[in-house]
């Protein structure tokens, strides 16, 4: 005797079926309902309002929320309750700090917490693992029909280490192989495009973080002085500095005077300092400011502008008089 599946597992089925978003190990139900207009995941996917790469980043946002509750319903009011301050303006635009910054928290060794969710172990029949999956390819959809790289890669970033940590290592691989075919293409094309290469070297420093987690600050002040969160062998140190290396042997292919390859071997400069390697800092330095034409410690750290913009590559006493914002 057949019994049917219960409607509650089609219809989660069906979501994540939809589009081949599952792979064919999983079986597909010939009585599942079609995806429900309702769904949250679809509401996303579809929204007129916004462009891909923030698409991607609320279906990523979704994934965790997810991962964080054994309910749906528990998920989708957390993550309801999250989103209404970034869906409230229309103007409102994923900054690259922010995927950087969750790039960051979902590649440390201890990424319970992502966006504020803790995730927890995910069992094979748990129905918000399924949505959760469903979220995550519906994410690396809509990051491809971007033209934001920065978006893109660290989409993949984001989803290969979500995709791990819940134990689909085929899908992990996939999104790691799609990274490593951009690092190569940054690494190999006649002629460097700047945007490429900065989205590649953000998911390359975010993977560097995942092994020694250091904050490297943009301004010398208390509040952005982080210590180190933890100790660090002489293989952690080897293994992170050799993909921090590639990424100013990338950005080396730039101009000397391009803001991305000054800013690379600043923060590897930084890093070295923190860590207390203090010679190879002093030589990473001297590159630096062979790149500026000139050196001063102040040019590690930029000075404040009008209207709060910061100025790089220059001293303190050469940003000219302030303004007050909307003169000059």
């Amino acid at each position: 005797m057949q019994f049917k599946k219960p409607i509650r597992t089609q219809t989660l089925l069906a979501v994540a079926f939809a589009g081949g978003l599952l792979n064919s190990q999983l079986p597909a139900w010939p009585q599942a309902k079609s995806v429900a207009s309702d769904s949250v995941i679809q509401r996303i996917a579809n929204s007129a309002q916004l462009q891909h790469e923030r698409r991607a980043y609320e279906l990523l946002y979704l994934a965790t929320a997810y991962l964080a509750r054994a309910s749906v319903a528990a998920a989708e009011k957390q993550y309801k309750a999250s989103e209404f301050p970034r869906m409230s303006g229309r103007q409102f635009k994923i900054r690259e700090a922010m995927w950087t910054g969750l790039a960051e928290q979902i590649s440390s060794e201890d990424n319970s917490y992502v966006n504020g969710f803790r995730l927890r172990p995910a069992t094979s029949g748990d129905e918000s693992k399924l949505l959760a999956i469903a979220a995550l390819k519906q994410s690396l959809k809509q990051a491809d029909q971007s033209s934001d790289e920065f978006a893109r890669l660290n989409t993949y970033f984001i989803a290969s280490k979500l995709f791990a940590k819940i134990g689909i290592n085929v899908e992990a691989q996939r999104c790691n192989a799609v990274l490593e075919k951009a690092f190569q293409s940054c690494e190999g094309a006649p002629i460097p495009d700047e945007g490429h290469l900065k989205a590649a070297a953000s998911v390359l420093e975010a993977m560097a973080y995942g092994i020694i987690p250091n904050h490297i600050p943009v301004r010398d002040t208390p509040q952005d002085r982080r210590p180190l969160v933890k100790s660090f062998s002489e293989e952690e140190f080897k293994g992170a500095e050799k993909i921090r290396l590639r990424v100013a042997a990338m950005v080396d292919r730039l101009d000397a005077n391009s803001d991305i390859r000054r800013r690379v071997h600043r923060d590897l400069t930084l890093w070295y300092m923190q860590l207390g390697k203090s010679e190879l800092a002093k030589k990473e330095k001297q590159t630096l400011f062979d790149l500026i034409g000139r050196s001063d410690d102040d040019l590690l750290y930029p000075q404040a502008g009008a209207c709060g913009h910061l100025v790089w590559w220059q001293k303190k006493m050469e940003t000219g008089p302030k303004l007050m914002c909307g003169m000059g």
